[in-house]
């Protein structure tokens, strides 16, 4: 990701492309790829604003899978 946006992508374009984008490509639209009732969601929550600076993905503090915390 750091490197898209080295090369020019905007950090919001960069993280659409890897959620939205990657659910497309895998055949997933409609199922992942957002926070909606019904969707397969898992949550992860990182110190700072990835939009500001993307390498804060690299730094996950919690996550949550199928509805349960399995990081905090």
């Amino acid at each position: 990701m750091e490197l898209m946006v080295r090369f020019g992508m905007k950090p919001l374009a960069v993280l659409q492309a890897d959620l939205l984008e990657g659910a497309r490509v895998l055949g997933w639209q409609g199922q992942i790829g957002d926070l909606k009732p019904g969707y397969y969601a898992d949550v992860v929550a990182v110190n700072g604003n990835p939009l500001e600076n993307i390498a804060a993905v690299e730094h996950v503090r919690f996550v949550m899978k199928n509805g349960e915390i399995v990081r905090q």
